[in-house]
This record gives structure tokens, sequence and C-alpha cells, in this order.
């Protein structure tokens, strides 16, 4: 079984651009000028990541994973580029998208299912000549994944990836770095594995339905960084180069210097409805909510949820003495016992 579901992640593999893998045939593209981390969005699903350099699509590409019962036939989009300045062969970021051609096939699997696509990810992105050298569960609000370091051989290169996996609803996001055989753990490593979020309800308003098989690069007033596509408005703020960084909810609870706790809603209580609502929330620099969605949870006891989160204030983070904002997951209980 266990044997079945790590082939399910061989097509990670292919994630590596022709270029990484045939150097001889296939000159890697043109790298990307160093430049400030910006923020890059992703509206197909519904995502956004931090990066350095621009995340150019590769060619979608359709491959199975084998399960217990059967295989699931799915297509990924890939999102990557090479670092600048970095060894031969030079260290690559890359965002996969990786979702059923059709249905909801990933949605409906079992949970034991689930979770053995995400153990086998990790041996399959190292590949039969590969070594998993870590692997640990990671946790998104109420979703799984897993977080490795793998040694994979490819073209003749060896690589050292660090990664991280997660299982949403129907699709599978997976964040890779692939260094050269040396590459130790970096601050900036840490940084773009840790940036992934989920698009904010303003992001989506804007993005949700328009360049959904592109990543689309925005400054932190979610205006298109490109000023030939988004002309902001005179009364718009001006935009700054406000960097958004991740935090966990043991974290975020930890900095929060104001809390409030959500009513049960009435027709709830007369329902008898309980559960978990996990609430994913972006932090100004300030340390005020200013974004609110809902990532899990009973619908009946969303809104309550959501209003007691909005009242929530944190303290400021910075990162090398320059102001970010904060992006993580709070959980609510609701329970009829207490």
């Amino acid at each position: 079984m266990r044997t079945l579901l790590c082939l399910a992640a061989i097509f990670l593999l292919s994630t590596l651009p022709v270029a990484a893998q045939t150097p001889s045939t296939a000159p890697p593209p043109e790298k990307t000028a160093p430049a400030a981390w910006a923020t890059y969005l992703q509206p197909a699903a519904g995502i956004a990541v931090s990066s350095p350099v621009e995340l150019s699509r590769n060619t979608a590409q359709v491959l199975p994973i084998p399960f217990s019962k059967g295989s699931v036939d799915v297509k990924f989009l890939l999102f990557f580029n090479f670092l600048p300045g970095t060894s031969d062969p030079p260290t690559m970021i890359s965002v996969a998208v990786i979702e059923p051609v059709t249905g909801k096939a990933l949605l409906n699997l079992t949970p034991k299912d689930r979770e053995g696509i995400l153990d086998g990810l990790p041996g399959g992105v190292a590949g039969s000549g590969g070594k998993v050298i870590r692997q640990e569960e990671y946790r998104f609000g109420d979703f799984s994944g897993r977080d490795f370091i793998v040694r994979s051989e490819v073209g003749g290169q060896v690589r050292r990836i660090y990664g991280r996996a997660i299982l949403i609803g129907n699709r599978i996001l997976a964040l890779n770095v692939w260094g050269p055989e040396n590459q130790v753990e970096t601050p900036e490593i840490a940084r773009f594995l840790d940036s992934f979020r989920l698009m904010t309800d303003g992001e989506k308003r804007l993005y949700g339905t328009t360049n959904a098989a592109e990543m689309i690069p925005v400054d932190a007033a979610g205006r298109e960084i490109d000023p030939a596509k988004v002309k902001p408005s005179p009364t718009e703020a001006p935009a700054s180069d406000v960097l958004v960084v991740r935090r966990s909810e043991g974290v975020l609870r930890g900095s929060a210097v104001k809390q409030a706790k959500p009513g049960y809603p009435k027709d709830a209580l007369d329902a008898r409805i309980e559960g978990d609502v996990v609430c994913e929330i972006l932090i100004d620099t300030d340390g005020k909510v200013i974004e609110a969605s809902i990532i899990s949870g009973p619908k009946a006891l969303q809104e309550a949820a959501l209003a007691a989160v909005r009242q929530w204030v944190f303290r400021p983070v910075s990162l090398n003495g320059q102001p970010v904002r904060v992006s993580g997951g709070i959980t609510f209980r609701f329970n009829l016992g207490k």
C-alpha cells in the first residue's frame, strides 16, 4: 500500500523544467534581474506566495496519481524561475497547482488515502535514486501538509530540495526550492515556504476571474505591479512595498494584545450545531485585522467567528527593521458543553 502511494508523487519530478533536466539541449530561460520580494497571486487556486523573482508559467501537464483503489488523472500548473547569482546548477523556486482533470476526485478520497498521497510526495520528489532526508507533518488550519527535504538526481544533476505540500480541498499546492547538493536551509528559503497563504477577499474581488492561469505580482495595496495593466485612482493610497509573512496559529495567539470571543448564534444553539471554525486573517503593519475569511467550519457558526476575529489586535511585526503584514489562521471552537 505505502509503495503504491509513494508512486503518487512521482509526477512532481516532472515539475522540474526541461531546462534543468537536460541542460545540454535546452538552455535555461533568461534569469530575472535581482529585485525586491513581491507577492504573487494565483487566482485559479486562490493562493498567494512571496518571491524575489518573477514566477513564470510552464506548460501544464496531465499525469495519474495512484491510490488504494485506482488512480486519479491530475493536471497541474507549474510556476518557476531561477535565482540570479546562485551556483551551477542555479537554485530554482517553483509553485505547483495540482487538481483533477475532471470532478472532485481528490476531495472525494478517504482521509486515509488523502494522507497517504501526502506521505508519498517527498519520496516521489526524491525519485528512485534519491533519498528523503527529512519529512514531517505540516498543518495549514484544518488542512494537512508535509514539510520535507530530499536529495534527488535529475539529468545527471544532484539536487537538494526543500519543499512544502498542502492538500486543500480538491487541490494539492506544492512549493519547492531546488538547490545544489550542498544547499543549506537559508532564511530566504524559509521566507518563501512560509509566505504561502490564501488570497484575501479584496484580492479575490480584483483578480478572482482574470488571468486565472498566471501568477500576478501585486503591491501591498493589492494593485498589479505593472502600471500598464492597473492604474490606481486618485483616491487610492500610494503603493508601498510591504511584505506579507505567514505565522502559525500559536505564534499569532501569542502576539495578540486584544482577543474577542465569538458569541454562540441562537440558530446554531437551537439546532445544536457545534465544531471548529478556522478563520484566515491578514494583519496590517499596525497590528489590526484588515481581512478575514473562512477556511473551514459549520456555516451557521462562521459569521460569529468572523465578527470576533476582526476585533483582535496584534503586536506589530518587523522583518530586518521593516514593518510587515502578517497572515495566518485562528481557530474558534464552538462547544455546546461549555
